[in-house]
């Protein structure tokens, strides 16, 4: 929401052309995040045949996905590659985790995420069909936000110790952070539901 507005504050109208390689080069910042569990778990294994291969995987993956989808996309296409080795490398270790150590990924929150974000996506599609003026932009990615968090949270995606840090860390700011505080403290009363 905030990319097309900040691009234009920052650089100017004519950098405008390149808001959706941002916006899909963040959305792939938060897909590489999967793959810090996996590459903890492979220094936990310390498999160096399982290490040499995933970094010749992400090398051959790279390089097959830029030379097919660059030269016919440009630069979407050099986005577009990222995205596929991201998907490859991070799908095939996540099978040779499962396969390694039986490995099961936290479905419900995830998708609990996948859910909040969807519904504050459709929000902020709607903010946007009533005006696409940069000012709704700004407004839409703060609704974005805040639809976000709280929908993770009634979707129960924070277990008890997420919402414990994020407690301490807001008790550093009460006069900010103080209404959200209040909430977040009433549901860490109430007991707290096994994933």
């Amino acid at each position: 929401m905030w990319a097309r507005p900040a691009v234009v504050l920052i650089y100017g109208t004519k950098y405008e052309l390149l808001v959706p390689v941002l916006q899909w080069m963040v959305l792939l910042s938060g897909l590489a995040l999967l793959d810090n569990p996996v590459s903890s778990l492979l220094l936990i294994i310390d498999d160096q045949r399982v290490r040499t291969v995933r970094a010749v995987a992400i090398m051959v993956v790279s390089a097959a996905s830029s030379l097919a989808l660059i030269p016919i996309f440009g630069l979407m296409g050099a986005v577009a590659a990222s995205g596929v080795n991201a998907v490859f490398i991070i799908g095939g270790y996540a099978i040779y985790a499962y396969r390694m150590i039986g490995f099961q990924f936290p479905w419900k929150p995830i998708l609990g995420i996948l859910a909040a974000a969807s519904i504050a996506g459709t929000v902020d599609w709607l903010l946007l069909w009533v005006s696409s003026a940069y000012w709704m932009h700004w407004l839409g990615g703060l609704v974005y936000l805040l639809v976000f968090w709280w929908l993770t949270a009634v979707f129960q995606v924070w277990t008890a110790k997420d919402q414990q840090l994020l407690v301490t860390l807001m008790n550093r700011k009460p006069g900010l952070f103080g209404p959200v505080l209040r909430w977040l403290q009433a549901r860490q009363s109430r007991p707290a539901k096994a994933h």
